[in-house]
C-alpha cells in the first residue's frame, strides 16, 4: 500500500483509525467531507460510551450498510 497515509483523528489526532471508526464517524456525524474521529472523541461528540457506538456498528452491519462490511 505504498502511497496511502493512515487516516487520524481530526480531533485528538490519534492514528491509524480503525475501519469501525471510519464507518461510524462517516454514519453518524453529517459532514462533508467526512469528520473521521477515533471512538473516544466519537463518544465525546455523541454523547455516547464506546460500547454504545460499537453496539450501533453491530446492528449497522446486521442491517446490510455498506459501510460496516
Amino acid at each position: 500500500m505504498a502511497g496511502r497515509r493512515a487516516k487520524r483523528c481530526a480531533w485528538c489526532g490519534r492514528e491509524p483509525l480503525k475501519k469501525i471508526e471510519i464507518a461510524l464517524s462517516k454514519k453518524l456525524l453529517d459532514f462533508d467531507p467526512p469528520l473521521l474521529l477515533c471512538l473516544s472523541c466519537l463518544g465525546e461528540e455523541t454523547k455516547c460510551d464506546e460500547e454504545e457506538l460499537k453496539y450501533l456498528a453491530e446492528r449497522f452491519k446486521e442491517e446490510g450498510c455498506g459501510l460496516f462490511k
